[in-house]
């Protein structure tokens, strides 16, 4: 807290009388949680390979997205091999919900477990996709292409290159592929959407493997998230894969059509392990307030026309 009233005190907020004033910590708070000072400002050098050559832009931002991240990785590894902090201490506060994709994958190669509290639209990441592929098998099962789609698809156990169709052996994969979709899509119909989404679950192995891959348990909670969704749309007693992927296609309409910051709470994407793991969330979701250590990587990105009118012609504060 005397950090930040030593950066931003007295400091004006738009207008000259909105000061920032200093605060006082709540009297049971704990002091000397970690060595070192208690914010710390890292900069990025500009240097041949980072910058643009540009006067206006003089950093090329896609090149400096990497070193920050790399250097992010390391401050968590660093705070972690202090023996004080543990993961969940940590929360790392980010512009955009594809910013918190790039840091969880780069912790996650670093070994660190991450979770991603509602970052986010679950109708824009890749389970929406991976659902699509599977209604749209259901809808047809005798398309050969279609099932190729699906079995291309997380909700199957196959290999590229077992569909590949200039492998003659993949004629006989992509029979059983649509045999097993036309089952699927027959137990649709009698039955409801989250039981039938259970039947395919267990049919497929696809909490086991999930479950193996490194993104995978991210993956398997976007996918559950989005099968909920669905099932709020149909029917319950039964529903056939064209009318279930009318309702997914309504929901991404649905979930397109509004502005990032305006993400329903039903959209919203769910954190996906409730182990003790660094938290990854937006700038809009969480101010870090709940969390004794908070990394902001990325700052916000302001538009380039905004100018922010504080006062009318008179001075007066509107």
């Amino acid at each position: 807290v005397d950090a930040t009233n030593f950066l931003v005190g007295g400091m004006q907020m738009g207008h000259h009388r909105i000061i920032a004033a200093p605060v006082l910590p709540r009297p049971n708070a704990v002091s000397g949680f970690l060595p070192g000072s208690p914010i710390e400002v890292r900069w990025l050098p500009i240097n041949p390979a980072t910058a643009h050559g540009n006067r206006k832009t003089p950093v090329n931002t896609e090149k400096v997205v990497g070193p920050i991240l790399a250097d992010l990785a390391g401050v968590v590894i660093e705070l972690l091999n202090t023996g004080t902090v543990t993961p969940g201490d940590i929360a790392v506060l980010v512009p955009k919900g594809k910013d918190a994709e790039s840091v969880s994958r780069v912790l996650s190669s670093a070994g660190i477990p991450s979770v991603r509290a509602r970052t986010g639209n679950v109708l824009s990441t890749p389970a929406r996709a991976e659902w699509d592929l599977l209604l749209a098998a259901l809808e047809r099962p005798s398309d050969a292409l279609r099932a190729r789609g699906a079995a291309a698809s997380v909700f199957m156990p196959y290999r590229l290159e077992q569909l590949d169709p200039q492998v003659p052996e993949s004629a006989a994969v992509v029979a059983d592929v649509q045999r097993q979709l036309a089952g699927w899509a027959e137990l649709m119909s009698s039955t409801g959407f989250l039981a039938w989404y259970d039947h395919v679950r267990s049919d497929s192995r696809l909490l086991e493997r999930m479950l193996t891959t490194p993104q995978g348990e991210r993956l398997l909670t976007d996918l559950d998230h989005i099968g909920e969704l669905i099932a709020t749309e149909v029917d319950p007693a039964g529903v056939s894969p064209s009318t279930a992927r009318r309702a997914l296609a309504s929901l991404s309409a649905e979930a397109e059509s509004r502005d990032a910051s305006e993400t329903s709470d039903r959209h919203m994407r769910r954190i996906d392990s409730d182990a003790a793991a660094v938290q990854i969330s937006t700038l809009h979701g969480s101010k870090g307030l709940e969390y004794p250590v908070v990394l902001i990587p990325f700052s916000p990105k302001r538009r380039r026309s905004f100018d922010p009118v504080f006062n009318d012609a008179t001075g007066t504060r509107t």
